[in-house]
């Protein structure tokens, strides 16, 4: 199980940092939505580009929280459960604060972060009492 939610946590991870690179160049971010927009209308995932100080601020903690994850992916396959879920809603968690409008680009990490609580830390070895010593 433990090789499954890192594997969501590398893809949740990627996801984060395809939405960074998304919110931090408008160039890009306009010609995505005049590509789209005769199909669907994408515009409530959209960044406020004329508020810019903020929505740079969420581009900064998108790649950051981007990197959080793939910490989170290896603590994870240590068996570290609970260490990776903190840092998968602490990369949830910034953008949001930020910018609400990232939740739909962060919202697999928080759900990884909720399998990750199931990961448990290998039992230690149990210890054979020795009979020389006694």
């Amino acid at each position: 199980m433990r090789f499954l939610v890192a594997f969501l946590a590398l893809i949740a991870s990627l996801v984060t940092g395809f939405a960074g690179l998304f919110w931090a160049w408008p160039w890009l971010t306009d010609t995505v939505n005049d590509t789209v927009k005769p199909y669907h209308d994408i515009s409530f995932l959209l960044p406020n580009t004329a508020e810019w100080y903020p929505t740079s601020w969420a581009a900064l903690f998108l790649f950051a929280g981007a990197a959080l994850g793939l910490l989170a992916s290896l603590f994870v396959l240590v068996r570290r459960g609970k260490h990776a879920a903190v840092l998968m809603f602490l990369s949830m968690v910034g953008p949001a604060t930020l910018s609400p409008v990232t939740l739909p680009f962060t919202g697999l990490q928080g759900f990884v972060g909720l399998i990750c609580l199931f990961i448990a830390p290998k039992a230690p070895p149990e210890t054979v009492p020795s009979e020389a010593a006694a």
